[in-house]
């Protein structure tokens, strides 16, 4: 009578068969189904945000936008007993910045306009399904996986222009590290823009694919390096917190437009809104930044003078180790950020963040 309400797998251990091998069947059932799912599928998670993330991303515009009115207001009543050339060179630099980051937004909406959404595509995806077809009972559905996969990146490189490959600074400034010519990458481009997957092979052709993009994503790092540099420099030696921001959000724009037309991609509009909440945390963090940088200055001349007995060497010790913090830590925050634009514009990524 109670072995009516005995689980499934009391029953096949009753009649002598292995537990592994029900929970594998079991478990194959799902996996089947799982390599059935589409190439694009996303999770429910980027199918759409939290209502947490609008807040957060709203209060972080409203803390920018309050933190930089105090910094003019600030800024203003400081320039009140400048000397009027001073006062108006100050303004000038201040709007010359502002028409800098004006014209780096415009541009990157412009590439946004023109450039296609990046659907982006996963190893992880591709090396889970085949764990799962080692134990599957139908071998035509990873092969039919990783063909789609090829079929889906071939429709990003052919649309990629390769007439653009020896206009690109960064691209070819990669191609010489590598010894390689834009003919030579123009070349691969043709090839994998032409070639028939079913008769090369999808294996063959994912490995020449992967290597393509190694040499974007190169290019990029490169990109990266230099500009987190120079805003590191920049932010350092500025004298005004509104000025760091500017900085950093004129190199953000023009940072984001660049990588847009390397990997001749744009960002789905929900991780742009996620990239562009971290740009408002980093010009916030740059403007903390730079009155931080004040105090500890104060601090560390104090200290040397007391530890040297010298005000001068003390005055200059304390302001470089101060304004190098500074721009480290801004360096380090737009590594970040660039770190993250480069993730989200690959058509081909190792694994979901």
């Amino acid at each position: 009578m109670f072995s009516l309400f005995q689980s499934p797998q009391k029953k096949q251990m009753e009649n002598g068969e292995p537990l592994e091998k029900m929970e594998s069947s079991e478990s194959l059932e799902e996996e089947d189904e799982l390599l059935e799912v589409d190439v694009f599928q996303r999770s429910e998670t980027e199918k759409k945000s939290h209502p947490i993330f609008w807040s957060l991303f709203f209060l972080v515009l409203g803390a920018l936008g309050g933190y930089a009115y105090i910094e003019i207001i600030w800024l203003w009543q400081s320039m009140a007993t400048m000397p009027l050339w001073l006062k108006w060179t100050s303004w000038a630099v201040l709007a010359l910045f502002g028409v800098l980051v004006l014209g780096s937004l415009l541009r990157l909406c412009w590439l946004y306009l023109r450039m296609q959404r990046n659907r982006q595509l996963y190893l992880e995806d591709l090396d889970r399904r085949s764990k799962i077809q080692e134990q599957s009972s139908n071998p035509e559905k990873q092969a039919e996986y990783q063909m789609e996969i090829c079929k889906a990146l071939q429709k990003f490189v052919q649309r990629y222009p390769a007439e653009s490959i020896p206009k690109n600074p960064l691209l070819n400034a990669q191609l010489k590290g590598e010894k390689k010519t834009p003919e030579d990458f123009q070349q691969t481009l043709k090839w994998l823009q032409t070639a028939y997957i079913a008769e090369n092979g999808a294996d063959k052709w994912l490995e020449t694919y992967r290597k393509f993009q190694k040499t974007l994503d190169d290019a990029a790092n490169q990109r990266l390096k230099s500009v987190d540099t120079y805003v590191g420099f920049k932010t350092g030696i500025s004298p005004y917190p509104l000025l760091d921001m500017l900085i950093v959000f004129y190199w953000s724009f023009k940072f984001m437009g660049e990588m847009c037309q390397l990997y001749n991609l744009r960002v789905d509009a929900m991780n742009t809104c996620r990239l562009v909440m971290r740009m408002w945390i980093n010009g916030i963090c740059a403007m903390g930044i730079d009155q931080a940088e004040e105090v500890a200055n104060a601090s560390l001349q104090k200290g040397l003078e007391a530890a040297t007995g010298n005000k001068i060497v003390s005055f200059f010790a304390g302001g470089v180790a101060a304004k190098t913090a500074a721009g480290v830590a801004n360096a380090f925050l737009f590594h970040r950020l660039g770190r993250a634009a480069i993730a989200q514009l690959r058509p081909l990524a190792e694994k979901r963040k």
